[in-house]
């Protein structure tokens, strides 16, 4: 999978709102993602209250840690990770976010397996 400088989840959503999720040693290890694509795997969230308590789904939902202008930039990679898994068998409304999803899921196992911190920027 293309995780150099990869824009193509982006292209075409130039001026809209874009999520970035980055190695924080190394911007050249980067996705950006048009907004919506994220917002089609947040509404599908599977499970309960309980279950989003920690990761992207909390931070989300309760405009903390990247969605909050003060807030720490820099994601709990195996939080962000283990979330995301739960949205594994998630039918999405774009035929893309699929891929997407599977993207980020690739970034994240890459971060996990090299001990890389990463970033997640609100744009």
């Amino acid at each position: 999978m293309d995780i150099l400088n990869n824009v193509k989840y982006y292209k075409g959503f130039e001026g809209e709102p874009e999520i970035i999720f980055q190695f924080k040693d190394n911007k050249d290890i980067s996705i950006h993602i048009w907004e919506g694509y994220i917002d089609d795997i947040m509404r599908n969230q599977p499970g309960t209250d309980d279950d989003y308590k920690k990761g992207l789904s909390y931070d989300w939902n309760t405009m903390e840690g990247p969605y909050d202008d003060n807030g720490n930039k820099i994601i709990n990679v195996k939080d962000y990770y283990k979330d995301l898994l739960r949205f594994k068998e998630t039918k999405f409304e774009y035929k893309e976010t699929k891929k997407v999803y599977e993207l980020i899921i690739y970034l994240l196992e890459k971060a996990l397996e090299e001990d890389k911190k990463v970033e997640l920027i609100v744009d």
